[in-house]
């Protein structure tokens, strides 16, 4: 009797065993994945007008650009520069992420030409 309880109570004790492994993981796994998640969408550049600035965003023809705190800006000579510092309107190369149902999230923008009535200071645009 105890040979008989021996090798059928061992199944049900493997099978426990299993499904509390498999309960662990699927509960860690948010945890083990990447302390920063990624931004989701298209990695794109353009060369854009930009027609105004403000505080959290550029303002491209009439789309916002949102900003981050991790945005770059580059003026003519290469040479990082803050965002009050950006003279609008200017032909600029941008590199941007393109994402669905969100306005697109501005990663680095490169000054390529400045115009005469180009200013230093926060305009809602033209």
């Amino acid at each position: 009797m105890i040979k008989y309880l021996r090798g059928h109570m061992s199944r049900p004790i493997v099978l426990w065993v299993v499904f509390l492994l498999l309960l662990f993981f699927l509960i860690s796994k948010p945890a083990i994945g990447f302390s920063e998640p990624l931004p989701k969408g298209l990695l794109r550049t353009a060369v854009v007008e930009v027609n105004g600035k403000t505080h959290h965003s550029i303002l491209v023809g009439e789309r916002d650009f949102e900003l981050t705190e991790t945005t770059t800006f580059l003026d003519l000579n290469g040479q990082n520069i803050e965002l009050d510092k950006l003279p609008v309107p200017c032909k600029a190369d941008i590199k941007y992420l393109l994402r669905m149902d969100e306005n697109p999230l501005l990663l680095e923008l490169a000054i390529k030409e400045l115009y005469p009535e180009s200013l230093s200071v926060f305009v809602p645009g033209k």
